[in-house]
């Protein structure tokens, strides 16, 4: 049955991409005044996607609302239509997979953005957890010591992601039975900052990391490798080598396109649009740098590739 279900989910999303990208015509106008609903996460790789998407929207004639929401919200926001359209990352299958199964949300292909996330590190922690990137060096009593600080100790610490991101890392220290403690972010820019802190002064320091981002870029480190990914991971504990969920990696792919399946129906251009967009991972890291580290805005951000590329992203109007 549950086959049957995504067979029926994936072919009404190609039926829907098809029609379309390749007819019958789609009028390429806005159907409506109201505006297009897009989340800002305040997260620089999330945000510059999504705001690409919205500042072409406007160029097509469309209004555009920017709401700040948490990336957790956007899944059942999308699926309500309290907001019209969310990125997802591979990592967040189930997110996907419960609005996908919904049928409240279609999605809209990949964004062309190859993602990987997961427990990052720089290279030199091998020096003080030997058998890395294997998870099972993690084990290692005198790898805790050092990772460990005073707020942890005698825990190991691991610079966790912001509350609201689906990254099931306390999950994961439980299934593996890991001396570690996860201390959430306040934000990705707190989280980036505590770990180029600890960098910068060579101390050992392992968090929640993913590529692209300038920082992963800028230093050699590597992710830590758990037993392969597979969705039953997230749905049946007797899978894997514990018997408990999450005992596993994580998913590595892309970031992904979500719609509201109302809206994609009543507005089909930026539906169209939505479908043609594509950027890649080289674009997103250094729109991240500039955003990052010398303030530029998401918009302005946006309209300096929009102006460097023209060519790109009139296809997507046309």
């Amino acid at each position: 049955m549950r086959n049957k279900k995504l067979h029926h989910l994936l072919a009404t999303t190609l039926a829907v991409g098809t029609m379309l990208l390749t007819g019958p015509a789609v009028a390429l106008k806005p159907s409506s005044n109201d505006p297009v609903k897009i989340p800002i996460m305040q997260s620089s790789d999330f945000d510059y996607i999504i705001t690409v998407y919205g500042e072409v929207l406007k160029e097509a004639g469309y209004r555009v609302e920017y709401v700040n929401a948490d990336y957790s919200a956007t899944f059942p926001a999308v699926k309500s239509g309290d907001l019209h359209v969310t990125m997802a990352w591979d990592t967040s299958i189930d997110l996907i997979n419960d609005a996908v199964n919904s049928r409240k949300a279609i999605r809209a292909g990949s964004s062309g953005v190859a993602i990987s996330e997961g427990w990052w590190y720089p290279v030199y922690v091998e020096e003080v957890c030997p058998g890395l990137p294997n998870w099972e060096a993690l084990k290692n009593p005198d790898c805790m010591e050092a990772l460990s600080t005073a707020e942890t100790e005698p825990m190991g610490r691991y610079v966790g992601a912001p509350a609201g991101w689906p990254v099931y890392v306390t999950e994961r220290i439980e299934a593996f039975g890991l001396e570690m403690e996860e201390v959430k972010s306040g934000s990705p820019v707190t989280m980036m900052a505590t770990m180029q802190g600890a960098i910068q002064r060579k101390e050992p320091v392992m968090g929640w990391g993913y590529y692209p981002h300038w920082l992963m870029a800028s230093v050699e480190g590597r992710l830590v490798d758990f037993p392969d990914f597979e969705p039953e991971c997230y749905e049946d504990p007797a899978w894997g080598s514990t018997p408990e969920l999450y005992d596993c990696d994580y998913a590595t792919g892309w970031v992904w396109k979500l719609m509201n399946t109302e809206f994609s129906l009543r507005e089909p251009y930026a539906t169209r649009i939505l479908f043609l967009m594509s950027l890649d991972a080289k674009t997103v890291g250094k729109a991240m740098a500039k955003i990052d580290n010398e303030g530029q805005g998401l918009v302005d951000a946006a309209q300096e590739w929009m102006a460097a590329n023209p060519d790109v992203w009139n296809v997507w109007l046309k």
